[in-house]
């Protein structure tokens, strides 16, 4: 009997160490905005670029951030057809648009953008480094440039027969693709729109027009070919809120109910993993006492949403697989079995396995634990209080030999005393440290 036991707790141990479940959490280091960045974009797990007034890139999922060269000030869009192409839009002014072909280390003015020049862009999507497309504004009027040569012309084309303001574009190859916004007067009589080409650019298809008035679409994304969903804002305070979607490529789009708080209203962002049952939805505060600014998960389709507590004014999701996903609200989100605040900080191969000291300590409310790998190990850090409870496991993957980084902010937690420990299959060490508020 106590023979079984002991295979059972091993057996229970090994679960815990080695399963973990995707969630979002807040990247520590990342930009913040008191009311929320606008868009980002990324091109792998690992590199990408928020804009918050500049830009900032990491190259390391989002641990680390450094500013782009240029000031070139508020940015409101942002897509890269490769690691060197990129475009940002702007809401307002002249220029309307920066590029660089470098991979941010020098963004210089697009000034050869036929005129009329678009008042202020809202939405880019780079199909390559060759192909892009890019629409605004979302309050008028309503154009969508486009390059096929990596901006060495441009083409501008006027929307005002299909839409008083665009919002965002999506696009399934250099043809055929869709820009959403609204119709009429923005916003009091403004209705929904979602509009189709498939030549380009040189013709449009209204594939689905609202018929309520104050509410318009504001992000679109698809989890395939078929398969598509839109979030829809509105500015009527007594009516359910609701996003749209497609199951047939876009031909016809249904309006879903969006079942949440009565309060948010005012929703923005839009994503759903690959399985179309788990998605989130982003609100924006409206005027007071209306919105709130919060996330919103389902997991059932859509049939139930629940309120989350990691993100508010979530604008725009970037989808990279069904394991790794980034936002951006007031600060910058990522969905990841990764923990978090683990940075390699040394290739070379250490000697031995070792635990060092938190610094700061005591520390008021974040600390850095390093530690060194031999070899290949499965490493779980945990940190326990005074009574022995685990309050964070803020590691717990499988690392490869290095020398590592670990931040751990203690926001949530009480001043008090707390223990940290490392479990390897072949190494075990604790230390203690003080947080003092």
């Amino acid at each position: 009997m106590k023979k079984h036991l002991m295979v059972f707790i091993a057996l229970l141990f090994t679960f815990q160490l080695f399963s973990q479940t995707p969630g979002w959490h807040i990247l520590q280091n990342a930009p913040v905005n008191n009311i929320k960045l606008d868009d980002c974009f990324f091109i792998n797990e690992n590199t990408g670029w928020v804009i918050n007034g500049n830009v900032v890139k990491t190259t390391d999922g989002g641990f680390s951030w450094t500013p782009q060269t240029g000031q070139i000030g508020g940015t409101r869009c942002i897509g890269f057809g490769d690691s060197l192409y990129g475009w940002v839009g702007f809401l307002s002014g002249n220029p309307v648009m920066y590029k660089t072909t470098n991979g941010g280390t020098l963004w210089t003015p697009v000034t050869n953008i036929p005129s009329p020049l678009p008042a202020g862009l809202c939405g880019i999507y780079a199909v390559n480094k060759d192909v892009v497309y890019a629409c605004g504004r979302y309050y008028g009027p309503a154009r969508i440039i486009k390059t096929t040569n990596s901006g060495t012309t441009w083409q501008n084309f006027d929307m005002s027969a299909y839409a008083k303001g665009l919002v965002d574009c999506y696009f399934f190859n250099s043809d055929s693709g869709f820009v959403v916004g609204g119709i009429d007067s923005f916003y009091q009589f403004s209705r929904a729109v979602v509009l189709f080409t498939s030549n380009g650019g040189s013709s449009w298809e209204t594939r689905y027009t609202g018929s309520l008035s104050t509410e318009w679409c504001w992000k679109i994304n698809f989890t395939s070919q078929l398969t598509g969903y839109v979030s829809v804002e509105s500015y009527r305070f007594t009516d359910t809120v609701t996003y749209l979607k497609t199951t047939n490529g876009g031909n016809t789009w249904a309006k879903v109910t969006f079942e949440s708080e009565t309060d948010s209203f005012h929703h923005q962002g839009i994503m759903f993993l690959s399985n179309n049952q788990t998605g989130w939805v982003g609100g924006y505060p409206g005027p007071p006492p209306f919105g709130n600014g919060k996330t919103y998960q389902t997991t059932d389709a859509g049939l139930t949403w629940i309120a989350q507590t990691w993100g508010y004014n979530v604008n725009r999701f970037r989808f990279i697989n069904d394991t790794i996903i980034y936002a951006v609200g007031k600060t910058v989100y990522k969905y990841t079995t990764e923990p978090i605040g683990i940075h390699p900080i040394s290739s070379e191969i250490p000697q031995h396995f070792k635990l060092l000291q938190n610094y700061p300590n005591p520390f008021n409310p974040k600390t850095i634990i390093n530690f060194q790998l031999p070899t290949k190990n499965y490493v779980k850090l945990v940190i326990f209080d005074a009574l022995g409870r685990e309050t964070a496991s803020p590691v717990n993957k499988e690392l490869m030999p290095g020398a590592y980084e670990v931040s751990w902010d203690a926001s949530e937690y009480p001043s008090g005393i707390y223990f940290y420990k490392i479990i390897t299959p072949d190494f075990s060490e604790s230390k203690k440290m003080i947080l003092l508020k």
